[in-house]
């Protein structure tokens, strides 16, 4: 499922909202970076950080976004626990297909160095959703924009991003 297929803004919430609809197995949300020095260059990847998943617990209950383990006449704590095993069961989903997507992105872009980062990014804060923020490359690199605007060139990425999703679903079925 796509959120968008138009040069429309969608909100970070509703990006989210519209793959919990879906009952998305995965969440790939896909950028292009920019940096100050046009010399950086390569492609990313960015799971949820510890910071980002002690977010998710502080959200107020009426946050859609949360899937809520707790209503009347349940155990706040249990509910707690359930959130945290459900976060820390889909982070390591995550990190796994990180792994995988760069695996794959690599063999069509350059990476950057520390390829596999962490951020507390709305897109990646569903605790139920694996979900991974692939930065393409650095639209502010000579380089990378050439990759990012040349249709061979991003359909080859673009192949890397399936190959992955296949590869990481194989890996979940053994």
């Amino acid at each position: 499922v796509l959120t968008r297929d138009a040069d429309a803004y969608v909100s970070l919430e509703r990006r989210v909202e519209i793959a919990r609809q879906a009952q998305a197995d995965l969440f790939i949300s896909l950028h292009a970076d920019a940096g100050a020095d046009g010399d950086i260059r390569g492609a990313s990847a960015y799971t949820l950080s510890e910071k980002g998943a002690q977010r998710v617990a502080k959200m107020p209950a009426t946050e859609d976004l949360i899937v809520r383990t707790v209503g009347p006449g349940r155990d706040k704590a249990v509910g707690q626990i359930v959130l945290d095993l459900t976060q820390r069961s889909t982070k390591t989903r995550s990190a796994a297909f990180a792994e995988v997507l760069l695996e794959k992105v690599g063999h069509a872009a350059p990476l950057l160095n520390r390829s596999h980062r962490d951020a507390g990014f709305m897109v990646l804060l569903a605790p139920e959703v694996p979900a991974v923020l692939l930065e393409m490359g650095f639209m502010t690199s000579a380089a990378d924009e050439r990759l990012l605007t040349r249709a061979g060139d991003r359909q080859r990425v673009i192949d890397a991003v399936s190959d992955a999703i296949d590869a990481y679903f194989q890996q979940q079925i053994r």
